[in-house]
């Protein structure tokens, strides 16, 4: 499995744009082509509370490559970029490709996620056996306060 991680830099007041673009046409292509995304995430803590950070899972660079191939020239997904074309989401975009490394924590993770009516995303790393630690990372929308 490969998990794809891509972030927008969203310029000043343009988060919610993309995230909606997201809801309404994005997610609905990646489902008819069969991508599969594997989280998606606001900036909490950072430089920038103006950041869509998401994850899509792949089985293969060939699944990858095949399936991503067939969403940019579906014809939905075309009119849809046309219509902002004057109109930027982002001022930048990073795109990181990894795979599982054999570096492992000792003894059980166990990884609970909740989505709340908040929108607060809730991410609970408990780790078991010879590490004793408990940790917790929330991330969210830190709300219209501007970009940072």
């Amino acid at each position: 499995m490969i998990m794809e991680m891509r972030v927008y830099r969203c310029l000043p007041g343009r988060l919610p744009a993309l995230m909606k673009r997201f809801d309404t046409l994005t997610l609905k292509l990646w489902e008819k082509h069969g991508i599969k995304q594997a989280g998606f995430f606001t900036t909490l803590i950072g430089t920038s509370n103006q950041e869509l950070t998401y994850f899509v899972a792949w089985d293969s660079l060939a699944d990858r490559e095949k399936k991503w191939a067939a969403f940019q020239v579906d014809p939905d997904w075309v009119a849809g970029r046309a219509k902002r074309k004057d109109d930027p989401f982002y001022a930048r975009f990073v795109e990181k490709g990894t795979k599982p490394h054999d570096i492992r924590p000792k003894g059980k993770v166990q990884v609970d996620v909740t989505f709340p009516a908040s929108g607060m995303l809730a991410v609970s790393c408990k780790f078991h056996g010879s590490l004793g630690m408990n940790g917790q990372l929330l991330t969210g929308d830190a709300g219209p306060s501007g970009a940072r």
